[in-house]
């Protein structure tokens, strides 16, 4: 398991993403969790699957890019497609990504894909 924290260089560069509260997030070949230093019932969890991992490694999509685009899909700057469907651009334009939400806590990244195979 990989752990991204205040300390490490991915977030370093992205200090405000998450909420402003970029205390500690795990990363996994499946999943990668945001805990609040709040309440646990007030943490925003973010997974991605399996596929979506394998498809943003190959796509040379960093970790820290993920932290900072979804604290980005969070305040609501990307394309919402409706009912807790986004599309947000990764990979400096390159990529697209779809993301859902569950009740604005839960957050999955599903499905990734070049800008120029999909629109």
């Amino acid at each position: 398991m990989r752990r991204i924290g205040r300390n490490t260089p991915e977030c370093a560069a992205n200090p405000g993403s998450l909420e402003g509260d970029p205390d500690l997030i795990e990363f996994d070949s499946t999943q990668c969790y945001k805990t609040s230093m709040i309440a646990p019932e007030d943490a925003t969890r973010v997974f991605k699957t399996r596929w979506f991992f394998k498809a943003a490694k190959k796509a040379l999509i960093k970790d820290g890019e993920l932290c900072g685009a979804m604290a980005e899909v969070m305040k609501g700057q990307t394309d919402d497609l409706g009912g807790g469907v986004f599309k947000k651009s990764l990979n400096r334009n390159k990529h697209r990504s779809i993301v859902l939400a569950r009740g604005r806590r839960y957050w999955f990244y599903v499905y990734l894909f070049a800008k120029n195979d999909r629109e």
